[in-house]
């Protein structure tokens, strides 16, 4: 390859790691916002037997039934 070839290569390589180092700090950022304000809410309004389940399976199964009665 030659060195014009190389510096070309070397100088895409840059722009493209500015491109994705500016997608992920937007999309940190976005999630960032977007979860405190929209999950949490729902959070909290979860009886307290389903928030504290001893397991994922037990948590599972009662976060169901928890949604079922207030849809």
């Amino acid at each position: 390859m030659s060195q014009q070839c190389a510096q070309v290569a070397e100088a895409a390589n840059g722009i493209l790691a500015c491109v994705r180092n500016s997608v992920a700090s937007r999309t940190r950022a976005v999630i960032g916002n977007f979860f405190p304000k929209r999950v949490v809410q729902h959070w909290h309004r979860l009886p307290r037997d389903v928030v504290e389940s001893p397991s994922l399976e037990v948590f599972k199964s009662r976060v169901d039934v928890a949604l079922g009665d207030m849809v």
